[in-house]
């Protein structure tokens, strides 16, 4: 192999180790709260958060995340609403010890016989 196609490679290597360390470095949930049989999504919610790794498991990020989003939809939407089908995905966070969560899930208005027992 002549230097040429050598060097045409390392671009492609770099492009591989790269997606393995973000592959690495993130997580998902899928989803949580999926929409219920007779509820309708009227819209979609996003929100972004830090929390502290020694926190950090997926039933507490899933708390957080229906927490986070509710409040960003009580800020846009009126009535009873709930949120439902969250998915998340953490990254390393800015600070030390702390991960970046990106949430987001639908907005869903209630009717008398929708409400979570």
């Amino acid at each position: 192999m002549n230097m040429e196609k050598k060097w045409s490679l390392v671009p492609a290597a770099l492009l591989a180790v790269a997606c393995v360390v973000l592959a690495a470095s993130c997580a998902t949930t899928g989803q949580y709260m999926p929409i219920a049989q007779g509820e309708t999504a009227v819209g979609s919610i996003q929100a972004d958060f830090e929390a502290r790794d020694n926190w950090f498991s997926k039933k507490a990020i899933n708390t957080l995340a229906y927490i986070k989003l509710l409040e960003a939809a009580r800020r846009e939407y009126s009535g009873d609403i709930e949120i439902r089908n969250i998915v998340w995905v953490s990254g390393k966070g800015t600070a030390p010890g702390t991960s970046e969560i990106a949430a987001s899930g639908k907005v869903v208005r209630l009717e008398n016989d929708n409400h979570i027992p």
